[in-house]
């Protein structure tokens, strides 16, 4: 009964050091594919912030009872922006709102 006991350990044994085997194989894949997503597709300049102002009531495709100019707001609200942003764009000629989808903000 012994050698039998023993013969079955014997053969279990490889079978462990199997699934073992491919275990921290797909471990090292998984590992490898992490690295190369985070650290080789990853942007390789963080892009500044940047803001924008939409003012659709200055635009020129108004007529000119609707439009209406107000420059203490364009000023007040480009000095608070630069206060946060490094660039603030301001649009108002343009400003639909399928110019504002297609803006790279």
């Amino acid at each position: 009964m012994e050698t039998k006991k023993r013969k079955k350990s014997e053969i279990e044994k490889p079978v462990y050091n199997k699934r073992l085997a491919y275990a921290v194989v797909a471990v090292v894949i998984m590992f490898v594919l992490a690295f190369s997503y985070f650290f080789l597709f990853r942007p390789s300049q963080p892009s500044e912030p940047k803001a924008a102002i939409i003012d659709q009531l200055s635009s020129s495709q108004l007529s000119e009872v609707s439009r209406w100019i107000n420059e203490t707001f364009v000023e007040n609200a480009k000095a608070l922006l630069y206060q946060r942003f490094s660039k603030v764009d301001y649009y108002s000629d343009n400003a639909t709102v399928d110019n504002i989808a297609n803006s790279p903000l």
